[in-house]
Protein backbone atom coordinates (compact mmCIF):
# COMPACT_ATOMS: atom_id res chain seq x y z
CA UNK A 1 0.00 0.00 0.00
CA UNK A 2 1.00 3.60 -0.54
CA UNK A 3 1.52 5.52 2.71
CA UNK A 4 0.09 9.35 2.94
CA UNK A 5 0.24 12.23 4.95
CA UNK A 6 -2.39 11.30 8.51
CA UNK A 7 -3.86 14.42 7.28
CA UNK A 8 -4.99 13.20 4.75
CA UNK A 9 -6.17 9.59 5.16
CA UNK A 10 -6.31 7.69 8.69
CA UNK A 11 -6.66 4.10 7.20
CA UNK A 12 -5.81 2.27 3.93
CA UNK A 13 -7.50 -0.68 2.74
CA UNK A 14 -6.06 -4.25 1.54
CA UNK A 15 -7.67 -6.57 -0.04
CA UNK A 16 -6.42 -10.12 1.11
CA UNK A 17 -4.75 -12.31 -1.51
CA UNK A 18 -4.20 -16.41 -1.34
CA UNK A 19 -1.82 -17.61 1.82
CA UNK A 20 -2.47 -13.90 3.86
CA UNK A 21 -3.10 -13.84 7.46
CA UNK A 22 -3.36 -11.00 10.19
CA UNK A 23 -0.25 -11.85 10.47
CA UNK A 24 1.32 -11.28 7.46
CA UNK A 25 -0.80 -8.33 7.07
CA UNK A 26 0.27 -6.49 9.72
CA UNK A 27 4.25 -7.35 9.14
CA UNK A 28 3.93 -6.24 5.49
CA UNK A 29 2.55 -2.67 6.61
CA UNK A 30 4.14 -2.71 10.27
CA UNK A 31 0.87 -2.48 12.49
CA UNK A 32 0.38 -4.38 14.80
CA UNK A 33 -2.92 -7.52 14.37
CA UNK A 34 -4.91 -6.00 17.65
CA UNK A 35 -4.23 -2.28 15.80
CA UNK A 36 -5.76 -4.59 12.17
CA UNK A 37 -8.74 -6.19 14.37
CA UNK A 38 -9.51 -2.28 16.27
CA UNK A 39 -10.61 -1.05 12.83
CA UNK A 40 -11.97 -4.06 11.23
CA UNK A 41 -14.82 -5.24 14.15
CA UNK A 42 -16.38 -7.12 11.51
CA UNK A 43 -13.47 -10.00 11.78
CA UNK A 44 -14.94 -12.17 14.28
CA UNK A 45 -12.16 -15.04 14.07
CA UNK A 46 -9.28 -13.41 13.14
CA UNK A 47 -7.96 -16.84 12.57
CA UNK A 48 -10.15 -16.66 9.26
CA UNK A 49 -9.96 -14.51 6.71
CA UNK A 50 -11.25 -15.05 3.01
CA UNK A 51 -9.50 -14.36 -0.51
CA UNK A 52 -10.51 -11.15 -1.61
CA UNK A 53 -11.58 -9.81 1.98
CA UNK A 54 -11.36 -6.08 2.43
CA UNK A 55 -9.09 -5.24 5.68
CA UNK A 56 -9.09 -2.19 7.02
CA UNK A 57 -4.89 -0.87 7.66
CA UNK A 58 -4.59 1.57 10.46
CA UNK A 59 -2.19 4.49 9.97
CA UNK A 60 1.46 3.83 11.92
CA UNK A 61 2.20 6.35 14.11
CA UNK A 62 4.94 6.88 15.80
CA UNK A 63 4.43 6.26 19.55
CA UNK A 64 2.76 3.15 18.86
CA UNK A 65 2.97 0.40 21.11
CA UNK A 66 3.14 -2.90 20.32
CA UNK A 67 -0.01 -4.42 21.86
CA UNK A 68 -0.01 -7.66 19.51
CA UNK A 69 -1.38 -10.57 20.29
CA UNK A 70 0.48 -14.20 21.10
CA UNK A 71 0.43 -15.67 17.75
CA UNK A 72 1.59 -18.87 16.49
CA UNK A 73 5.58 -19.37 16.08
CA UNK A 74 4.89 -20.27 12.59
CA UNK A 75 3.20 -17.11 11.69
CA UNK A 76 -0.45 -19.44 10.78
CA UNK A 77 -1.88 -16.17 12.28
CA UNK A 78 -3.05 -18.53 15.40
CA UNK A 79 -4.13 -16.11 17.57
CA UNK A 80 -4.05 -17.19 21.55
CA UNK A 81 -4.54 -13.45 23.35
CA UNK A 82 -6.42 -11.20 21.38
CA UNK A 83 -6.42 -7.52 22.78
CA UNK A 84 -8.52 -5.06 20.57
CA UNK A 85 -8.80 -2.33 22.75
CA UNK A 86 -12.89 -0.78 24.87
CA UNK A 87 -12.87 2.49 23.57
CA UNK A 88 -12.99 2.17 19.72
CA UNK A 89 -16.36 3.03 18.06
CA UNK A 90 -18.16 0.10 16.80
CA UNK A 91 -19.09 -0.41 13.22
CA UNK A 92 -20.78 -3.50 12.71
CA UNK A 93 -23.77 -1.98 11.65
CA UNK A 94 -22.26 -0.21 9.10
CA UNK A 95 -22.34 -1.36 5.35
CA UNK A 96 -19.20 -1.75 3.83
CA UNK A 97 -20.19 1.00 1.83
CA UNK A 98 -20.78 3.25 4.31
CA UNK A 99 -17.39 2.37 5.78
CA UNK A 100 -15.63 3.01 2.28
CA UNK A 101 -17.26 6.01 1.96
CA UNK A 102 -15.77 7.25 5.13
CA UNK A 103 -12.34 7.21 4.36
CA UNK A 104 -10.17 9.06 1.68
CA UNK A 105 -9.90 7.31 -1.39
CA UNK A 106 -7.18 9.84 -3.20
CA UNK A 107 -4.79 7.26 -5.25
CA UNK A 108 -5.69 4.29 -3.45
CA UNK A 109 -3.88 1.43 -4.39
CA UNK A 110 -5.58 -2.10 -4.11
CA UNK A 111 -3.37 -5.11 -4.25
CA UNK A 112 -4.99 -8.41 -5.78
CA UNK A 113 -2.57 -11.62 -6.41
CA UNK A 114 0.35 -9.16 -7.27
CA UNK A 115 -1.75 -6.82 -9.64
CA UNK A 116 -2.29 -3.23 -8.24
CA UNK A 117 -4.99 -1.15 -9.41
CA UNK A 118 -5.04 2.35 -8.81
CA UNK A 119 -8.50 3.73 -7.56
CA UNK A 120 -9.27 7.72 -8.12
CA UNK A 121 -11.43 8.84 -5.27
CA UNK A 122 -14.25 6.76 -6.43
CA UNK A 123 -15.72 4.21 -3.56
CA UNK A 124 -18.04 2.57 -5.75
CA UNK A 125 -15.05 1.28 -7.63
CA UNK A 126 -12.76 0.46 -4.96
CA UNK A 127 -15.92 -1.92 -3.67
CA UNK A 128 -16.65 -3.44 -7.02
CA UNK A 129 -12.86 -4.02 -7.59
CA UNK A 130 -12.61 -5.97 -4.19
CA UNK A 131 -16.13 -7.82 -4.92
CA UNK A 132 -14.89 -8.55 -8.54
CA UNK A 133 -11.72 -10.32 -6.74
CA UNK A 134 -13.61 -12.89 -4.28
CA UNK A 135 -16.14 -13.33 -7.22
CA UNK A 136 -13.18 -13.76 -9.36
CA UNK A 137 -11.89 -16.68 -7.22
CA UNK A 138 -15.09 -18.36 -7.16
CA UNK A 139 -15.40 -18.40 -10.60
CA UNK A 140 -11.90 -20.02 -11.30
CA UNK A 141 -12.61 -22.93 -8.23
CA UNK A 142 -15.97 -23.10 -9.88
CA UNK A 143 -14.58 -23.42 -13.46
CA UNK A 144 -12.26 -26.50 -12.00
CA UNK A 145 -14.58 -28.37 -10.28
CA UNK A 146 -17.10 -28.72 -13.76
CA UNK A 147 -13.50 -29.58 -15.91
CA UNK A 148 -13.19 -32.21 -13.17
CA UNK A 149 -16.44 -33.35 -13.36
CA UNK A 150 -16.66 -33.14 -17.48
CA UNK A 151 -13.48 -35.08 -17.55
CA UNK A 152 -14.72 -37.84 -15.17
CA UNK A 153 -18.07 -38.12 -17.48
CA UNK A 154 -16.27 -38.46 -20.82
CA UNK A 155 -13.80 -40.74 -19.33
CA UNK A 156 -16.76 -42.79 -18.12
CA UNK A 157 -18.37 -42.54 -21.46
CA UNK A 158 -15.24 -44.05 -23.18
CA UNK A 159 -15.00 -46.70 -21.33
CA UNK A 160 -18.33 -47.80 -21.32
CA UNK A 161 -17.90 -47.66 -25.46
CA UNK A 162 -15.55 -50.21 -24.65
CA UNK A 163 -16.75 -52.29 -22.58
CA UNK A 164 -19.97 -52.44 -24.54
CA UNK A 165 -17.70 -53.02 -27.70
CA UNK A 166 -16.14 -56.07 -26.14
CA UNK A 167 -13.16 -54.72 -25.98
CA UNK A 168 -10.84 -56.64 -23.56
CA UNK A 169 -9.30 -55.19 -20.04
CA UNK A 170 -6.46 -56.50 -20.08
CA UNK A 171 -5.34 -54.64 -23.60
CA UNK A 172 -3.55 -56.38 -26.44
CA UNK A 173 -2.30 -60.00 -26.30
CA UNK A 174 -0.25 -62.12 -28.97
CA UNK A 175 -2.69 -62.96 -31.63
CA UNK A 176 -4.47 -60.52 -31.25
CA UNK A 177 -5.45 -57.54 -34.12
CA UNK A 178 -2.11 -55.38 -34.32
CA UNK A 179 -4.45 -52.43 -34.82
CA UNK A 180 -6.94 -53.40 -31.76
CA UNK A 181 -7.17 -50.26 -28.72
CA UNK A 182 -4.69 -50.24 -25.73
CA UNK A 183 -5.32 -51.38 -22.33
CA UNK A 184 -6.98 -47.79 -21.81
CA UNK A 185 -8.76 -47.21 -25.14
CA UNK A 186 -6.76 -45.08 -26.95
CA UNK A 187 -5.55 -46.19 -30.77
CA UNK A 188 -2.37 -47.76 -30.86
CA UNK A 189 1.05 -45.73 -32.16
CA UNK A 190 2.93 -47.02 -35.00
CA UNK A 191 5.69 -47.93 -32.69
CA UNK A 192 2.81 -50.05 -30.39
CA UNK A 193 1.80 -51.53 -33.90
CA UNK A 194 5.02 -52.31 -35.34
CA UNK A 195 6.42 -54.18 -32.00
CA UNK A 196 2.97 -55.85 -32.01
CA UNK A 197 3.31 -57.12 -35.66
CA UNK A 198 6.84 -58.92 -34.94
CA UNK A 199 5.22 -60.66 -31.87
CA UNK A 200 2.46 -62.13 -33.84
CA UNK A 201 5.19 -63.22 -36.53
CA UNK A 202 7.05 -64.80 -33.37
CA UNK A 203 4.43 -66.79 -32.83
CA UNK A 204 3.62 -68.25 -35.86
CA UNK A 205 4.68 -71.93 -36.54
CA UNK A 206 7.01 -71.07 -39.32
CA UNK A 207 8.84 -68.05 -37.79
CA UNK A 208 12.23 -69.66 -37.86
CA UNK A 209 12.41 -70.85 -41.69
CA UNK A 210 11.11 -67.45 -42.12
CA UNK A 211 13.02 -65.04 -40.36
CA UNK A 212 16.12 -67.70 -38.65
CA UNK A 213 15.55 -69.10 -35.24
CA UNK A 214 18.33 -66.22 -34.22
CA UNK A 215 16.13 -63.25 -34.48
CA UNK A 216 13.30 -65.12 -32.64
CA UNK A 217 13.65 -63.49 -29.46
CA UNK A 218 14.09 -60.45 -30.41
CA UNK A 219 10.91 -60.84 -32.37
CA UNK A 220 9.01 -61.63 -28.95
CA UNK A 221 10.69 -58.65 -27.54
CA UNK A 222 9.03 -56.49 -30.64
CA UNK A 223 12.31 -55.96 -32.24
CA UNK A 224 13.02 -56.71 -35.93
CA UNK A 225 14.76 -59.32 -37.18
CA UNK A 226 18.57 -58.28 -38.39
CA UNK A 227 20.75 -59.94 -40.59
CA UNK A 228 24.64 -59.26 -41.71
CA UNK A 229 24.37 -56.84 -45.35
CA UNK A 230 27.70 -56.87 -46.83
CA UNK A 231 27.16 -54.20 -48.73
CA UNK A 232 25.85 -52.15 -45.69
CA UNK A 233 29.11 -53.58 -43.83
CA UNK A 234 27.23 -54.42 -40.72
CA UNK A 235 23.97 -55.47 -39.47
CA UNK A 236 20.64 -54.39 -40.61
CA UNK A 237 17.27 -54.61 -39.65
CA UNK A 238 14.02 -55.88 -41.33
CA UNK A 239 11.29 -52.50 -42.33
CA UNK A 240 7.47 -53.23 -42.87
CA UNK A 241 7.18 -51.32 -46.42
CA UNK A 242 3.10 -49.96 -46.45
CA UNK A 243 1.72 -51.29 -49.57
CA UNK A 244 -0.37 -50.96 -51.72
CA UNK A 245 -0.68 -47.32 -49.97
CA UNK A 246 1.85 -45.78 -48.40
CA UNK A 247 1.80 -44.83 -44.41
CA UNK A 248 2.28 -41.51 -45.49
CA UNK A 249 -1.38 -41.27 -47.17
CA UNK A 250 -3.06 -43.46 -44.80
CA UNK A 251 -2.46 -47.04 -45.50
CA UNK A 252 -2.48 -49.50 -42.95
CA UNK A 253 -1.31 -53.17 -44.86
CA UNK A 254 2.52 -53.32 -45.08
CA UNK A 255 5.25 -56.01 -45.91
CA UNK A 256 8.08 -56.74 -44.08
CA UNK A 257 11.01 -56.05 -46.61
CA UNK A 258 15.34 -55.69 -46.21
CA UNK A 259 15.90 -52.49 -46.66
CA UNK A 260 16.95 -52.33 -49.84
CA UNK A 261 14.43 -54.00 -51.32
CA UNK A 262 11.90 -51.95 -49.61
CA UNK A 263 13.46 -48.71 -51.56
CA UNK A 264 12.57 -50.77 -54.68
CA UNK A 265 9.17 -50.35 -54.10
CA UNK A 266 9.37 -46.56 -52.34
CA UNK A 267 11.03 -44.25 -54.32
CA UNK A 268 11.12 -42.32 -50.90
CA UNK A 269 13.41 -45.25 -49.06
CA UNK A 270 17.28 -44.31 -49.00
CA UNK A 271 19.12 -46.86 -46.79
CA UNK A 272 22.40 -44.77 -48.43
CA UNK A 273 24.20 -48.16 -49.18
Amino acid sequence: MQEKDDKTRDLSLCVTKSGDNLTKIGKKYDVSVADILKVNKDIKDPTKIQVGQIINIPAKTENTTNTSPNLDPKNTGDIKNQETGNNETTRNDLSLKQQLQAFNFSQLPLYTSGVTYELTGDPKKAAAAGAAVAEGQAAVNAAKQKLKQEAAEVFDDVANFFKSEGVAKAGWKVGDDIYAPTAKGNAPSWSTVRQRFWKNEAAKANSSDIYGAENIDRMRRGLAPQRYNPDKGAMESMELSHEPIPFRDGGKNFVPRWPQDHATVDPFRYPGY
